[in-house]
Formats: C-alpha cells, sequence, structure tokens
C-alpha cells in the first residue's frame, strides 16, 4: 500500500512536542483501494470492544423482558410493567442521532466511557428497586448508556475496510446473540431456582447487566484509543458555535416528538380506549413535534441531525430507514409476543421458556456469517437481506393456525407431542435465520450512504428510526392482542361453559378461572355433574387458548405488512459494488499492506 502513513495528518504542538497523528476525514490519501491492508491489533480490539459494548445494549432489552412477570409478582405495579422495556426504546430513539452527531464532530471514546458508567448506574438502581416507578427511574437511567449505541456500531464499520463492513456488523450481532443466550438461560436459572430468595431472581438479571457495563466500560477505556479527529469545522469555534453544530434546537424537538407520540401509543388499550383524551392528546403533541422536526432539519438547516449529506449520495439511506423501521416494528413484536406464547403454549419452566427464547440469537451464529460473506463476496448488497425478510414471511405463513394451537398443551390436564414441540422450534429457526440479515446488512447500507465523517451520525438516525418503529408498532399488536383478548376471552369461555350445562350466574367466578388456568376453581363450579368435571374443565381452558390463539394471529399479522414493505425496501437498494473495497475511513495506526509487514521482517 504506498505511503500508508500519509493517510493521517501530523501536527506539532509547541513546536517541540512529537508529532500527533489525527485522523484526516477529507479523503482516503495513500491508500489503495485494491490491496488490501493488514488488520492490526488496535482494529481488532476495538471492533472486539465496540461489538461488545452493542451486545450489552440489546442484553437490556431482550433479557429483562424475559422477567417482566416475575418483577410485577416481586414489586407490584403488574400494570406498568411493559415501561421496564419501553423506555430503554424511548431514550434510545431521542438520544442515538444527537450523540452520533456529537461523536462525529468530538470524537467517540469520551462519549462511548460516560454512556457506559450510566448503564451501569441504572442497572445497579434497577437492581436494588423496591417498587415499579424506582425500577423505571433505573432504567431510565440505564438507558442512557443505550443512547451510544449507533455509536458502537459506527467504530467496526470506520477501522475495517469497506469490504469487510459487512463482517464487522455481523460480528457485533454474534457478540450479542451470544450475550442474550447466556443473559436468557442465566435468567431463567435466577427465576426457576430462587437466586437471592423466593421471587427475587429477577434482580439479578440487573446485577448481571451491571457487571457488563464494568466490563465493556473497561474494554473500551484500556481498547480503543482513535487519535483526534481532524474536523476542520469545529476547530477553533466558541461554545455556542459548538452548541449549534450538534444540533441542540433539532434534538429538541426530536425529543418533544418521540417521548410524547409514544407514550401516547402505549396507552392504547392499557389502560385507555384508541379515542380517549390520554391517548389522543400526547399523539397529536407529538406528531406535530415530527412536522416541526421534519420541517426545520429540512428548511431550518443543512447540517443537523438529519444531515442533508446523508440523502444526497443515493436512495439507499432513506430506503434503509424505511427497511430498518419496518424491521423494527416486526422483531420488537416478536420479542414482545414469543415468550407470551412459549409459556401458554409449549413450556411453564422459566429456564426452558428462555431456553426457547435463545433459539432466535443462537440463529445469529449461522445466518449473520453466511449472510456478510455472499455480501463481501459477490459486492451485492439486495440478496441476503431480502431472503431474511422472505423468511420472515414464510414463517408467518407457517403459523400453527386456531385449533393446531389447542391441542399443543392443556395445563395439569394433558402435554404437547413431542413432534408439536419440534414444529415450533423450527418456526422460531426460520424467525431467527430471517432477523439475522436486515439488522447485520441494512446497517451497513446505511453507513454506505454516508461520508466518512457523518458515519455515527447517519447509524444514529438508523438507530433511532428502528426504536421508534420497533416501540409504536408492538405497542400497536399489544393493542390489537388486548382488545382481540378482551372479547374472545369472555366470550369463547361462556359459550363452553354454558354448553356443559353450567349457569349464567356462575359465569363471573368461571370466567377468572379459566383465564388463569385454575383446573381446580373450574372442577368446583357448582352444578356440574361429578362425571362431567374433566370435560367441563377442558372445554373451559380450551376456549382460553382459542382466544390466545385467534389474538396472536391478529397480532402477527399487524404486523405482517411491515415485513413485506421492507422487503420492498431492500429490493429497492441501488447497488453498492463501487463502495465493497479495501479504503479505511478512519484507521487507528498507520496501515500496511497484507504480507507488506511479513516481507519487510523476511528482508
Amino acid at each position: 500500500m504506498s505511503k500508508a502513513s500519509d493517510s493521517v495528518d501530523h501536527i506539532e504542538v509547541n513546536g517541540s512536542a512529537p508529532p500527533q497523528r489525527i485522523v484526516s476525514l477529507a479523503a482516503h490519501a495513500g491508500q489503495d483501494p485494491e490491496v488490501e491492508p493488514e488488520l492490526t491489533l488496535k482494529a481488532i480490539g476495538a471492533t472486539a470492544a465496540a461489538c461488545i459494548s452493542y451486545a450489552v445494549t440489546v442484553y437490556t432489552i431482550a433479557v429483562p423482558a424475559s422477567v417482566l412477570a416475575d418483577i410485577g409478582n416481586s414489586i407490584g405495579g403488574y400494570a406498568n410493567r411493559a415501561w421496564v422495556v419501553q423506555v430503554i426504546g424511548i431514550v434510545t430513539a431521542v438520544l442515538a442521532p444527537p450523540l452520533g452527531l456529537s461523536s462525529d464532530y468530538f470524537g467517540r471514546r469520551n462519549i462511548l466511557l460516560v454512556s457506559m458508567v450510566l448503564g451501569l448506574a441504572g442497572a445497579l438502581i434497577s437492581g436494588q428497586a423496591t417498587s415499579m416507578p424506582m425500577l423505571i427511574a433505573g432504567r431510565t437511567v440505564g438507558a442512557l448508556g443505550n443512547g451510544a449505541q449507533g455509536i458502537s456500531l459506527t467504530i467496526p464499520s470506520e477501522v475495517l475496510p469497506h469490504r469487510m463492513r459487512p463482517q464487522g456488523q455481523a460480528v457485533s450481532n454474534i457478540f450479542a446473540g451470544l450475550t442474550n443466550i447466556g443473559g436468557l438461560l442465566a435468567a431463567g436459572a435466577f427465576v426457576k431456582y430462587n437466586v437471592g430468595g423466593v421471587g427475587q431472581g429477577w434482580r439479578y438479571v440487573f446485577h448481571v447487566e451491571a457487571i457488563l457495563w464494568g466490563l465493556i466500560f473497561v474494554l473500551l477505556f484500556l481498547a480503543y484509543h482513535p487519535p483526534p479527529r481532524d474536523v476542520a469545522s469545529v476547530k477553533e469555534t466558541t461554545f455556542w458555535e459548538k452548541v449549534h453544530k450538534v444540533d441542540v434546537l433539532g434534538s429538541v424537538l426530536l425529543c418533544l416528538f418521540v417521548v410524547p407520540f409514544l407514550v401516547g401509543v402505549s396507552w392504547i388499550q392499557s389502560p385507555y380506549s384508541a379515542s380517549d383524551v390520554h391517548v389522543v392528546a400526547p399523539l397529536v403533541i407529538g406528531l406535530f413535534f415530527l412536522l416541526a422536526f421534519i420541517g426545520y432539519e429540512w428548511k431550518g438547516r443543512s447540517d443537523g441531525l438529519l444531515h442533508h449529506e446523508l440523502f444526497s449520495r443515493d436512495r439507499n439511506f432513506a430506503l434503509s430507514i424505511l427497511a430498518i423501521f419496518a424491521e423494527g416494528t416486526f422483531f420488537f413484536s416478536y420479542n414482545l409476543f414469543y415468550p407470551i406464547a412459549t409459556s401458554i403454549f409449549w413450556e411453564h419452566d422459566a429456564l426452558l421458556t428462555n431456553v426457547r427464547l435463545s433459539i432466535i440469537f443462537l440463529c445469529f451464529f449461522v445466518g449473520a456469517p453466511i449472510g456478510a460473506w455472499y455480501t463481501s463476496k459477490f459486492k451485492e448488497i439486495r440478496g441476503a437481506p431480502a431472503a431474511g425478510f422472505v423468511l420472515i414471511i414464510v414463517a408467518i405463513g407457517l403459523l400453527p393456525q386456531g385449533a393446531d394451537c389447542i391441542s399443543l398443551f392443556l395445563v395439569g390436564l394433558a402435554t404437547s407431542t413431542p413432534s408439536q414441540k419440534k414444529v415450533s422450534i423450527a418456526w422460531a429457526i426460520l424467525f431467527g435465520l430471517g432477523f439475522s440479515q436486515p439488522i447485520t446488512l441494512v446497517t451497513a447500507v446505511a453507513q454506505f450512504s454516508a461520508p466518512a465523517s457523518l458515519m455515527a451520525t447517519s447509524t444514529g438516525v438508523f438507530i433511532s428510526v428502528r426504536a421508534i418503529g420497533g416501540t409504536s408498532g408492538s405497542v400497536v399488536a399489544l393493542a390489537v392482542f388486548a382488545s382481540s383478548m378482551a372479547k374472545q376471552l369472555p366470550s369463547r369461555v361462556a359459550g363452553a361453559a354454558l354448553s356443559l350445562g353450567a349457569s349464567p350466574a356462575n359465569l363471573a367466578t368461571i370466567i377468572p378461572a379459566a383465564a388463569s388456568f385454575n383446573a381446580t376453581a373450574l372442577a368446583e363450579t357448582p352444578g356440574i355433574a361429578p362425571a362431567e368435571i374433566p370435560q367441563f374443565v377442558a372445554a373451559c381452558i380450551n376456549a382460553v387458548l382459542q382466544a390466545y390463539s385467534h389474538s396472536f394471529h391478529l397480532a402477527w399479522w399487524t404486523v405482517f405488512p411491515f415485513v413485506v414493505l421492507a422487503l420492498i425496501a431492500v429490493l429497492c437498494f441501488k447497488g453498492i459494488s463501487s463502495q465493497m473495497n479495501y479504503l479505511v475511513d478512519a484507521p487507528l495506526e498507520e496501515l500496511h499492506a497484507k504480507h507488506e509487514r511479513k516481507r519487510d521482517l523476511a528482508v
């Protein structure tokens, strides 16, 4: 590689200090796009630290979600338990773009380290929570660490050659998969074996999270030492000029959109109807500020959170954020409903339930490397993510229908057959392989659309849009599910009970007993002959399962159009073969052609 050192500038301080390297973001000076550089230990270390950092942020969403019921049973506030996860999405959506923009101007390391400390503090508070408000407050503090998620995904892409960018994103998701598999299995064990006391196992989910935040702080502190960024536009500027540069007004408008909008969406059917003022008012306020945000970023300035250069190169950035919005909608919905479906239809053991939840992350070990290899080998970006969305569509089409679900199990009365359990696992594998493609490769597309100086800005917007799509979409699906259950469960149970001779006067006790799968209470229903009690109990519980099955299907099909939309978006991507070269946007040290150093040592 010709004069790799030319890819950085040298400056002297006071004429006597040793030269200091700074990252030159203006061009890839001295780099040959056709010559593969040697991977340095600094690049490998920084990539590993960043990938683990991203994995920790994914842990904060997926693993606590698996113990929400246990949290509600332990400290109360059961109706508000969803906020333990939803607050993460809201804060991430608000913070990811401004933190990304700030890191593009002023450097990434300090922002990341501060974020890790906040994540650690939030986890410590959450693990000691004695009430739901205290837990949600702790999660809010911890979510400030998730705001740097976009920066974590940026580092592998800018310290590795362009052609290895898909592999860098694949490694991030493999680390995330490994962390979440371990986290889910540990969470299941904590709950099953009552670690820390009866009903207290969930606290250790946050204790482990605190350890992970501390670990990644140490890794980043030791392994990530990037040169100062050479961004001429922020040199020698005043404080207020720097404030303007990081688009504080745009960040405020974004916050005023995201928070009321997602709060309003989350209150649909829980606890308010869609037409209630508690839902309509925040939705209207949020949409108003969305229009204000878009207008300001479009006409008010060209270098803010929605920097115009992100959209001026080609159509890919706009398509990538559309695709990831749709993907987030379905992925978050999957993480919300699959644990519920698993506990209802297939498993009642907390550890075995989380084993099933781990399947999707286990599939990342297979799917992500294959998609990354294909994309890098053939320099083709549409095929792998499109295949992923097709797999998701196929999985939805293979969902157990109606009565097929009912035969899976009856609580305390029967069990599902091994073949039916295997089918449900195969279904999860399809989803896992499908999800492994878009989050890996659509991220790379968004980053290829951005100039090197705006890499974290593009990734921050990308992550924010995914969080908004996931949080709002999953909540809408949950509202559809809850609305259906409110109608289907009492209607189906009443029909089954009355058909077997129960008195209408007893429905007030029969319906809640069936809803909680309380076979003992159902067996004590007055007026049912002893010989008919087993049939009566089975029929009532069957009716509950039918209500769940019907409602799950409505929820899945509510978000199905978004998967189709995402598939169309990725099929419209513009090819990026010309960018799949060996240039490095932000080398951590001088670059040498692969094998060049070995030849020098041989001489």
